[in-house]
């Protein structure tokens, strides 16, 4: 009775080694595909590339202006320079799933830019993307002096 006792168990412990070898080969080779190894990555890491920098003065105020590409579409993010020419983010527009754009302004082709659309005197931020349905889209960023903020302009359609 005894032997038979050891080969069951001996046939279970084969049987556990043999599943934990195939799940321990199957997860080598799921990890090798970029897919999988980002879904178990918990720290994934944000890409960001600066597409265009801007440095422009609003109200007495010195500000620096970035357009970044990054995982999940653009962002313009609006940095204030202090006295001592530190950068300190002010404000962050995040223009999810669009890409990079270019613009013709004055002859030029920009991506990031300052120019008076509404004619009041005062520049604004323009920065064109493209959205996930290939739309081109022009996005507007007024300074408001009151607010000591940028708000996004509303196309008059």
């Amino acid at each position: 009775m005894d032997s038979n006792k050891n080969t069951a168990a001996s046939k279970k412990n084969y049987t556990l080694l043999i599943v934990m070898a195939l799940a321990a080969i199957f997860i080598a080779v799921l990890s090798t595909q970029p897919k999988i190894r980002d879904f178990f990555n918990s720290e994934k890491i944000q890409t960001r590339e600066i597409l265009a920098k801007i440095f422009t003065e609003f109200s007495n105020q010195k500000f620096v202006i970035f357009k970044v590409k990054t995982e999940s579409g653009i962002d313009i993010e609006i940095f204030e320079k202090d006295v001592q020419n530190n950068q300190h983010l002010k404000q962050k527009f995040s223009l999810t799933d669009d890409s990079e754009a270019f613009l013709m302004i004055n002859g030029n082709s920009v991506n990031l830019g300052l120019n008076d659309v509404d004619r009041d005197g005062i520049v604004e931020i323009i920065a064109p993307t493209v959205d996930r349905a290939g739309n081109s889209r022009l996005n507007i960023f007024k300074y408001n002096a009151e607010l000591n903020q940028f708000v996004p302009v509303q196309s008059q359609e």
